[in-house]
């Protein structure tokens, strides 16, 4: 972890599914995930949203705003698990950024590192399949591969119908890939069968 978190920054912890920063809104720290996974998501004027990217230990979320000088947040994140971070408030972020050299480097290799996989995710997105796009996001989402995200909400995200997506998820259950776990509440919960992964995709 870069020093300077550690010294300046407040240790805080986020839930499962807390907003971290929203777009459209002021954004007045930066956050160092030290453990756990969030999701960057942006709003469309239509109000449909697009997954940007996952984001894991030793990222950082506000870089783009301190680069760009923005007091607006460009993106929702949201906790996908538990997470513990550090936040460092944004005038004093701005302040090292312009004199650290140390500090400015980690904020330039983070920003290189989330373009690399933006571009990276945007055209393996237009080859796979809404199965493998499924798949791939349990993956790299999910708590022990346990799937209970809204349904509705993830077609937005994969940019496939509501029906199409359900019918995945059926297929996904027949071949073994997907299987459903007991539960006492109404909403569906799935685990991932790894092993069966490699057979079918």
């Amino acid at each position: 972890m870069n020093e300077i978190f550690k010294k300046y920054g407040k240790p805080i912890h986020y839930k499962k599914g807390t907003p971290i920063i929203k777009q459209g809104y002021n954004l007045d720290y930066l956050v160092y995930i030290v453990t756990g996974k969030a999701k960057a998501l942006r709003f469309n004027e239509d109000g449909k949203e697009i997954l940007l990217e996952i984001f894991n230990g030793d990222d950082i979320l506000g870089d783009l705003e301190l680069t760009l000088e923005l007091n607006v947040s460009e993106t929702t994140i949201i906790a996908i698990t538990d997470m513990d971070c550090y936040i460092l408030l944004m005038d004093i972020s701005r302040r090292f950024f312009r004199k650290n050299i140390e500090f400015s480097n980690l904020i330039a290799k983070n920003l290189a590192t989330k373009l690399n996989n933006t571009s990276l995710q945007f055209s393996i997105n237009n080859s796979l399949s809404v199965k493998e796009r499924l798949i791939q996001y349990i993956e790299a989402t999910c708590d022990d591969d346990i799937f209970d995200e809204n349904l509705v909400e993830l077609s937005g995200l994969l940019a496939v119908s509501y029906r199409h997506l359900n019918r995945t998820i059926n297929n996904l259950c027949k071949e073994d890939i997907l299987e459903i776990v007991p539960s006492s509440k109404s909403k569906k919960k799935y685990r991932l069968t790894r092993d069966n992964i490699t057979k079918s995709v």
